[in-house]
């Protein structure tokens, strides 16, 4: 047994034993804490596809949309304005003006249908170039879902304007058989 292995050998697999048993304890309880403190800026890609999702799933204007950006971000304020003024909001607005805010187009095929509004998290704290980078990304995945709204609205006053002229349609052959082709008969 161990008796008979030089004390070297016997650190040396306790070394092992620990490596192999302590180590992926350690780095899961890393990357919880991390998700704790820090939300998802250390997994881009996990933050702009549930953010993706989400904006795929349900649409624009989404209140889970920019409170999931502000819980990936761990960023005290997240706003999404579209171009008419009309917002989505998540965290405290008054924060932007106490920490700055940054703000990011959201564009779709080089329109701009938006703005992506992020407050910093704390006074002249700034966003990492990662974190740009992220929150670019997403502004242009707000402004595709900006655009998918802008066309479903177009859509929808499409079908109004049809449904309208084939009404006025339906009273003037009305009007025309009760007045001219009725009393001819």
């Amino acid at each position: 047994g161990f008796e008979a292995m030089a004390p070297a050998q016997v650190a040396v697999i306790g070394a092992v034993l620990v490596a192999i048993v302590v180590n992926p304890v350690r780095v899961r309880l890393e990357r919880a804490v991390n998700r704790y403190f820090y939300g998802d800026r250390d997994e881009p890609y996990k933050a702009l596809s549930r953010v993706a999702e989400r904006i795929t799933d349900r649409g624009l204007p989404d209140p889970g949309v920019a409170e999931d950006i502000r819980r990936a971000l761990r960023a005290p304020y997240v706003g999404i304005i579209d171009n008419a003024g009309d917002a989505v909001e998540s965290g405290d607005p008054s924060s932007s003006s106490e920490n700055g805010r940054v703000e990011f187009p959201a564009q779709h095929a080089g329109q701009r249908l938006g703005t992506l509004a992020v407050a910093a998290r704390g006074p002249g704290e700034r966003f990492a170039r990662g974190e740009r980078r992220l929150l670019e990304d997403i502004a242009r995945q707000i402004g595709a879902g900006l655009h998918e709204r802008s066309l479903v609205l177009q859509l929808q006053q499409s079908r109004e304007r049809i449904v309208v002229a084939r009404e006025e349609e339906r009273r003037a052959l009305r009007r025309t058989l009760h007045d001219e082709v009725g009393p001819t008969m």
